[in-house]
């Protein structure tokens, strides 16, 4: 499936890339795409801050799904683009340790943490 990466390694048009869900008008997505060589240097392209300041022209609200904080850089990249983060965990399978290094990670960056959801309450 053609998604972001996509659109930042190659001519592919956002408007082909991004996908409005069938249920709702409002609603769109746009996937991650094929796993780059290289997701930082995408991510911290110049193509890149492009598109999130398109997102924000286009759209209320911009949601950023990244991969866990611990020892990835893409989250961090993104955060510092952003209005605020939402960390999500699952109870009973994420370590207490993490999460609190991660919330760290954030505080000592200065971004804005906006919440914490628990997934898999029972």
């Amino acid at each position: 499936m053609k998604g972001l990466s996509n659109v930042l390694s190659s001519d592919l048009s956002l408007n082909e890339a991004i996908q409005r869900l069938p249920d709702d008008d409002n609603l769109f997505v746009l996937t991650a795409g094929t796993i780059p060589p290289d997701p930082i240097k995408l991510l911290s392209s110049r193509k890149m801050h492009y598109l999130m300041e398109q997102f924000l022209a286009l759209f209320d609200l911009v949601i950023y799904d990244t991969p866990p904080l611990i020892g990835l850089a893409d989250g961090h990249l993104l955060a510092s683009q952003t209005d605020g983060t939402v960390l999500i965990v699952k109870i009973e399978k994420t370590d207490r340790g993490l999460v609190s290094k991660a919330l760290d990670q954030l505080n000592v960056a200065d971004f804005k943490v906006l919440g914490v959801v628990a997934n898999g309450v029972k």
